[in-house]
């Protein structure tokens, strides 16, 4: 039985109807030179990944961007390199995060948009909010510091003396708002 009572009757025609959902098809080619030398440099930035092992995921990594973030693709290869689900699934994430930074932003300097405002999403930018380090609190108190303020696109956001754009950062669940020419 139904917690909240009777079942609702459902019409016919709402049934036959395709159960999909909308999707939005990702653009390959928003993937530019400067998205891939960000991927890879993101993925040997990362310790559990040695320059080769980084080389070798390369490819998928590339792959789950251009799919559009499909951050499986990447996290199946790492769990076959022996990570956990949780440590593939969070660097996969990163490595889309950065990823989409650096596309959001060629795309806003190729639209002539030269500011945009930083915007906290309202949760806390740390990888693992129950168990955050000190570091990321202060990035998070950083970024909350910063929400609402107006940057330059091409140059980032200065924060603690390193200029920073929105999901650029481990854990960063920022984004930006374009602030655009003719509505000043």
């Amino acid at each position: 039985m139904w917690p909240f009572g009777k079942r609702a009757k459902v019409s016919p025609a709402l049934l036959e109807m395709p159960q999909r959902i909308p999707t939005v098809k990702f653009d390959p080619g928003r993937v530019t030179p400067a998205v891939e030398a960000c991927i890879l440099s993101t993925l040997k930035s990362i310790p559990e990944l040695s320059g080769e092992l980084a080389v070798r995921l390369y490819g998928a990594a590339i792959e789950s961007v251009r799919s559009g973030r499909d951050l499986k693709v990447l996290r199946d290869s790492l769990t076959d390199i022996g990570l956990s689900q949780k440590e593939a699934s969070e660097i996969a994430l990163f490595v889309n995060n950065r990823a989409s930074s650096v596309i959001q932003r060629e795309e806003q300097i190729s639209g002539n948009i030269k500011n945009a405002i930083w915007m906290h999403s309202g949760a806390p930018c740390v990888l693992r909010p129950k168990h955050s380090t000190r570091s990321e609190s202060n990035r998070n108190a950083d970024h909350i510091s910063v929400d609402g303020k107006q940057y330059d696109v091409a140059k980032g956001m200065l924060i603690r003396g390193k200029c920073v754009w929105p999901g650029e950062e481990l854990g960063c669940k920022c984004f930006s708002r374009p602030v655009l020419p003719a509505f000043k």
